[in-house]
């Protein structure tokens, strides 16, 4: 076995933090963390911007699902496995981090409710790019395993425990994203998955601000469709205008009909519009950017659309 072979084969991976569903893998000495970048960054200024962790010209090295594998240098392995256990408070499950933080509260331990409060934020994007970037946008991974079914008991507990006011706008539109339509939708709030049932307050909240965001996405839309639709570099006399109306009407319908993430035009990536590649560079550009400008605004306004 040459050198090289020996070293790899003394690399092993952690029995305490390693999770299947991570999607980092640390690399400290003769051992491997596979720990959530999420969770990491949400602490560590260093971890929201992995470039500040320069790696060997030559080092691409990602675990056999593409997961990359970032090399710590002159850090000790064991500084480490203590560092992960004073946050695996957040590497919990959200049912535990949520009973904890309703008792914590209930019967005021300051102490566990800060560590429930803290581990919590990191299942609620606040940001348009965090929301993007989420696993339950996609509706997959461990978040949305855990999260899927429970989404009003969680907007119930944190508004119940009250301080977290900035993430209310998030929460309110993670219980209604993925739902198909208005019946199904008001069906679900009648038969929760855990029974929780929402005051009159939160119920209109809820439902009024999932008809202001529709209304807000075909307003915008329609708006966005009317204005300057050609690319100023397209080189046809009229331009792409037919085929971006098409696919800003497709969009439009989407987003009107339904909150699936796999059909909205709310993240939706614009490779899976059909004629997306028909388009010259100028119009695909247009296009690119207002659909990015107006799903950005959408996002910002959510804190208006579920006022209370």
């Amino acid at each position: 076995m040459s050198v090289s072979g020996q070293i790899a084969s003394a690399i092993t991976n952690s029995t305490s933090f390693w999770f299947d569903d991570g999607n980092l893998v640390l690399e400290v000495e003769d051992m491997r963390f596979r720990v959530y970048r999420s969770i990491l960054s949400h602490h560590s200024s260093f971890f929201k911007d992995l470039s500040l962790f320069p790696q060997p010209v030559d080092s691409k090295e990602v675990t056999e699902d593409g997961t990359p594998i970032l090399k710590i240098p002159f850090d000790s392995k064991e500084e480490w496995e203590t560092s992960f256990i004073i946050l695996s408070s957040e590497l919990q499950k959200l049912q535990t981090l949520m009973d904890i933080l309703h008792l914590s509260h209930k019967y005021h331990f300051k102490r566990f409710e800060e560590l429930a409060r803290d581990g919590i934020q990191q299942f609620i994007p606040l940001e348009y790019e965090a929301w993007m970037a989420s696993d339950y946008r996609r509706q997959t991974g461990r978040v949305y395993d855990e999260l899927q079914g429970n989404e009003l008991k969680f907007l119930r507990v944190v508004k119940e425990v009250g301080g977290m006011e900035e993430y209310y706008p998030t929460l309110y539109f993670m219980c209604i994203w993925g739902v198909t339509d208005a019946t199904v939708f008001l069906k679900q709030l009648n038969c929760t998955k855990d029974g929780v049932q929402l005051d009159t307050s939160e119920l209109m909240t809820l439902i009024g601000g999932r008809e202001r965001f529709l209304e807000a996405s075909s307003g915008r839309w329609t708006r966005a469709l009317s204005a300057h639709v050609r690319g100023e570099k397209c080189p046809f006399k009229k331009g792409c205008a037919t085929k971006v109306k098409e696919a800003f009407l497709k969009e439009m319908l989407d987003i009107f009909s339904q909150l699936d993430p796999k059909n909205s035009a709310l993240g939706k990536s614009l490779t899976t519009i059909t004629d997306y590649n028909s388009l010259c560079d100028g119009c695909r550009d247009h296009l690119s950017l207002i659909q990015s400008e107006a799903s950005t605004t959408l996002w910002k306004d959510l804190h208006v659309f579920f006022a209370s």
